[in-house]
């Protein structure tokens, strides 16, 4: 097996795909979704696989999109020919090497409201002078902004067979007294809009209704989805919700990129494994690092990497999770990753004392668009710490809490 470097560890968004792993097919991955401040700025993250030779060299091109997917509208930035709509001059800038990292991630600073509504990555492949293949991620990024009503979805929710888990369907507003329904649909696109092979609404008058497997938690201050008892069909599934409100400019809204289930791999040759080690770092403050590492095999297309841990059991709540109203309140501020995984845990507490459970996602390129999501966790090395904490605040010294470690 091949360790993992810094290059692996990728931002981007899931897509559809099947379990079958081929190398050399045409990828790209983005965010669905980024709410931000009219004036600020944004990062973009945007991925892609191709198949490797020493000839072939790639441009990085990024349009606008229209309401819910990319297509063929106005191109906007060129990095290979230096090139800039005017009305982005001087406002993107690349981040990162497209050859070398395989990332073609933006930053647009001085954020306008005509900027909007999505942007939409494409890589075209040459040989030599010759363009020999062109692709481009299908949902782009959606920009919605702080003073606005939105909706956001987090990328993925990890899940075991017979969990019931929660998919947040998150609004930015004032309140929830203008919201009059929300709609949620499954289905295996990687569009929201193609996404119809199940669909549930609930209102006030049904808001406590249960619908099979699925409910919502608590209309309408809370729209997240609830799931009882997680299937192997769940599994790769987008899940997506759309909000009817009562304000005229904005009566409903919805998200372009759903949320992904995907089900713990517990087979006996998984693709990668994930191994953690007995070791609480503190750094001379009231913190301490809890270390995570992981393999994979060498040969495969890895489009997205994504790092969860859980806490007290593999079943257990978020002590870190890439949108951070997943994260429990206990842990929430106080946790951040260290590295490509490392659990970072800032002011530790005597509630802390227990075990952490890492779990690392890829998405693979298994076909042309098309990707297969992994998930992990680590269950040979399970960290804990064992309550034996002394505080210490000697004179000139800064308190720190010091916990022994146990296996």
């Amino acid at each position: 097996m091949a360790k993992c470097n810094e290059q692996d560890f990728h931002q981007g968004m899931p897509s559809e795909g099947s379990s079958d792993k081929k190398k050399g097919q045409y990828c790209t991955a983005q965010r669905g979704t980024i709410i931000v401040a009219v004036g600020g700025s944004v990062t973009i993250p945007c991925t892609f696989t191709y198949p490797q030779q020493k000839d072939r060299s790639v441009q990085v091109y990024w349009r606008r999109g229209g309401n819910d997917r990319c297509g063929a509208r106005d191109l906007i930035y060129n990095h290979t020919e230096n090139w800039t709509h005017p009305n982005y001059t001087e406002r993107i800038s690349l981040v990162g090497n497209p050859k070398e990292e395989q990332t073609a991630t933006i930053t647009i600073r001085n954020l306008r409201k005509s900027d909007r509504p999505m942007f939409c990555c494409r890589i075209h492949l040459y040989e030599g002078s010759k363009i020999i293949q062109q692709w481009q991620n299908r949902h782009g990024t959606f920009i919605q902004f702080t003073d606005e009503f939105s909706v956001e979805q987090t990328d993925v929710v990890p899940a075991f067979i017979g969990e019931n888990i929660s998919i947040p369907c998150l609004f930015r507003y004032k309140g929830s007294s203008v919201i009059e329904e929300v709609t949620w649909t499954q289905g295996s696109s990687d569009l929201c809009v193609e996404n119809n092979n199940k669909s549930v609404a609930w209102t006030e008058r049904n808001k406590s209704e249960i619908r099979g497997r699925w409910s919502v938690l608590n209309f309408p201050q809370d729209l997240s989805l609830r799931i009882t008892g997680v299937t192997a069909e769940d599994n790769n599934k987008q899940y997506c919700c759309k909000v009817k409100t009562t304000l005229r400019e904005r009566s409903t809204v919805s998200s372009i990129h759903g949320t992904e289930v995907v089900v713990v791999d517990i087979s006996d040759k998984p693709p990668f494994e994930v191994v953690q080690q007995y070791t609480l770092s503190p750094d001379g403050k009231d913190s301490a690092t809890i270390n995570c590492s992981f393999t994979h095999q060498p040969g495969i297309d890895t489009l997205w990497m994504g790092v969860f841990w859980r806490v007290g059991s593999p079943r257990g709540f978020y002590a870190y999770h890439p949108l951070k109203e997943m994260v429990h309140s206990s842990y929430r501020e106080r946790t951040e990753l260290r590295g490509l995984a490392d659990l970072h845990i800032k002011g530790v507490r005597d509630t802390d004392n227990t075990t952490y459970y890492c779990f690392v996602m890829f998405k693979f390129c298994i076909d042309s668009d098309k990707t297969s999501s992994t998930i992990q966790y680590g269950t040979e090395n399970n960290l804990m710490v064992d309550g034996k904490c002394k505080e210490t605040n000697n004179e000139g010294t800064p308190f720190m809490l010091v916990c022994v470690m146990s296996q």
